[in-house]
């Protein structure tokens, strides 16, 4: 194909007609070329594969959220908590009857893989399953007394792994951007 910034061999598109199609295109996701044949401009457009992942917040969520939990997890190690554990302790320490599917869905596992976690969790001894005195075959989930000892200093140290992340942030940013990302996931989850 002819250089469109060049005139073409038939003499009959000028540069700027050639300028001019690549301008009305759009050079930020389309770059284009524009060949004057048989009367009519042919656009040849290549759309550009180039995603930056500087653009793509799933990602930036992702690898913030991989670098704050390899932080938090060298913390946790210390209890001999892991973080999935981690999730599920706050699942069950926010609600006074907490059932295997309030892990799964607080956390966002299946039923499956709430069940085996909560197995792990009982036979390290960091929380407690009764069966549920209104419904026999439901399982009410605790903190263990050892895990209620220690969730103050747990909470303490997640606190600070999220206070020193968002202190690398502008002033006031901190708060924007956990306002914004309540509202993302809450949006999200509404659609699914």
């Amino acid at each position: 194909m002819p250089d469109a910034r060049a005139p073409l061999a038939s003499g009959m598109a000028s540069r700027a007609s050639a300028r001019a199609c690549t301008a009305s295109i759009g050079r930020d996701l389309v770059r284009a070329r524009c060949v004057f044949m048989r009367g009519a401009f042919i656009k040849d457009a290549r759309v550009s594969n180039s995603y930056p992942l500087e653009e793509n917040l799933g990602y930036l969520l992702n690898r913030c959220a991989a670098l704050m939990a390899a932080r938090f997890e060298r913390e946790l190690a210390e209890f001999d908590v892991t973080l999935a554990q981690w999730g599920a302790l706050l699942a069950i320490n926010g609600q006074a009857n907490a059932r295997p599917s309030d892990v799964a869905a607080t956390v966002g596992i299946d039923r499956g893989a709430a069940s085996r976690l909560i197995a792990r969790m009982h036979a390290k001894g960091l929380i407690e399953r009764e069966e549920d005195d209104a419904d026999g075959r439901s399982v009410v989930l605790r903190l263990s007394g050892q895990t209620k000892a220690m969730m103050p200093e747990l909470i303490d140290r997640s606190r600070r792994t999220n206070r020193d992340a968002l202190a690398l942030l502008d002033s006031g940013a901190d708060r924007e951007l956990l306002a914004k990302l309540s509202q993302l996931l809450e949006r999200l989850s509404a659609q699914n």
